[in-house]
């Protein structure tokens, strides 16, 4: 039949060999010498502004907001864990 555990079963393992044909043309592309890392400064200092960004997890949707003044430090780093939009229903739930 279609649609049981086989066939999901079969489905995931066609998408792990797409992936792994994926990672080895990113692999492809990597200089053949050298280092392959960034050097990163100690301190990263936030552009004047802000932003959102929403970030896929196994347990569901974080949210991370962004607010600066273009100083050291923003003044405004608020992130959202998926328990909070899992949350938001549970007052319907216990009516």
């Amino acid at each position: 039949t279609v649609g049981d555990a086989w066939d999901r079963y079969m489905c995931r393992m066609l998408e792990i060999e797409e992936s792994l044909k994926i990672l080895e043309q990113a692999v492809a592309q990597f200089p053949e010498e050298g280092d392959i890392l960034a050097k990163v400064p100690k301190i990263i200092k936030a552009p004047k502004g802000e932003g959102y960004v929403r970030i896929e997890s196994p347990r569901g949707e974080i949210g991370c907001y962004i607010a600066s003044d273009g100083k050291k430090e923003p003044y405004r780093l608020k992130f959202r864990r998926p328990s909070f939009y899992n949350l938001q229903i549970l007052p319907k739930l216990l009516e």
